[in-house]
């Protein structure tokens, strides 16, 4: 993989993530040096990244019900604005850990994986033997964004720092504390506006601005097409249980939680009927 895919990949790209090596040397960060025209194309800083457009194949699990990434916006932006086009190999999840072995153990290689999925051990051990190149100094050089928060939190960059001192792979971090408490709702403030509530606070509230929603026209077009709530039924982050809660016992998808010290099965108790 030629040095300026990876400046440009690296400056693209700030998710879960990691660029590897076909030279398999992990020193193919010196060959921008050694590639005049390469050099030449690329824009160590703004946009687009390279004048004349390069191609990146990038390897990325998928689950079933998300759109392929070559249609989603962010993707056609971020082509757009770089100049990097990105051929997406897109494995189904299921089949992601399976497929990313067999891409490694026969050398076929993309030019990175992206929300890679790759263990504390195996970033070690695929870096010390080339397969993974080290980052930062490309961070040093083409990501001041990620490079200021490192410097910031001491504490990430040691979390993702391999023992040899290197890093091998971005992390995608969260701080919101979101995933102890997936099941959250949220309402459309520009509605409640629209029709003079305020946020509900209690469940009568709720109703009651649930209702509006449907019969007043919030959206302004003079029809009654607005969908006050909406949910997936038993997917995580996005099911109804989170209002299960308001009826006095909170719920998640295995219906099972710990109240005093013992296990209650929720979908057997008279709150959970109610609601």
């Amino acid at each position: 993989m030629k040095s300026l895919f990876k400046n440009a990949g690296i400056v693209m790209l700030a998710g879960a993530f990691a660029l590897s090596g076909c030279s398999g040397n992990g020193n193919g960060s010196k060959n921008q040096a050694e590639n005049p025209d390469q050099e030449a194309n690329f824009n160590a800083t703004g946009l687009p990244i390279v004048n004349e457009a390069v191609s990146l194949r990038m390897v990325a699990p998928k689950a079933a019900l998300a759109p392929e990434f070559t249609e989603m916006e962010i993707f056609k932006r971020l082509e757009k604005d770089t100049n990097v086009k990105i051929n997406w190999e897109n494995i189904p999840d299921t089949d992601y850990t399976e497929k990313k072995n067999l891409l490694l153990a026969s050398g076929d290689l993309p030019d990175a994986f992206y929300a890679a999925g790759f263990t504390d051990y195996e970033l070690i051990n695929y870096g010390e033997d080339g397969t993974l190149i080290p980052l930062e100094d490309l961070i040093d050089q083409y990501a001041p964004n990620l490079k200021a928060l490192l410097e910031r939190r001491p504490d990430i960059k040691s979390s993702i720092t391999a023992p040899d001192g290197h890093i091998y792979g971005l992390p995608s971090w969260e701080e919101n504390n979101l995933g102890t408490n997936p099941f959250f709702h949220v309402i459309n403030k520009s509605w409640l506006d629209k029709l003079g509530l305020k946020v509900p606070e209690t469940l009568d509230e709720y109703t009651e601005a649930l209702l509006a929603f449907k019969t007043q026209d919030p959206n302004g077009n003079g029809k009654q097409d607005e969908i006050p709530l909406s949910f997936m039924h038993m997917q995580w982050c996005m099911d109804i249980a989170g209002l299960f809660g308001a009826f006095g016992l909170p719920d998640n998808l295995e219906h099972r939680v710990v109240r005093d010290g013992k296990v209650i099965f929720t979908a057997t108790q008279p709150e959970y009927k109610e609601a």
